[in-house]
């Protein structure tokens, strides 16, 4: 029983490793730019980014900052500078 509970336990963290939550980054609003265009390549959603950012309506405007949130899926042979380098744009 014992070496189940530890199996179990070991596969939880291991599992909570994966995605990481990268903590919050301030983006200036282009011209252009819309809140589904942002939702796309910051993988989020516009329900998120209104939310995070407490925006009554989904009109933005440029130079305009906005917070976005991102999550980030570690994949094999990761560190932190490629992380820090893949998530920076």
């Amino acid at each position: 029983m014992k070496k189940v509970v530890a199996s179990l336990a070991m596969g939880v963290v291991i599992a909570g490793a994966a995605v990481t939550n990268v903590s919050a980054q301030e983006y200036k609003v282009q011209d252009g730019d819309n809140l589904w265009k942002i939702a796309e390549e910051y993988n989020t959603s516009v329900d998120d980014l209104m939310e995070m950012n407490d925006l009554d309506s989904n009109v933005i405007h440029p130079n305009q900052k906005i917070f976005i949130n991102e999550d980030y899926e570690v994949e094999k042979g990761d560190t932190l500078s490629k992380i820090a380098k893949k998530i920076q744009r």
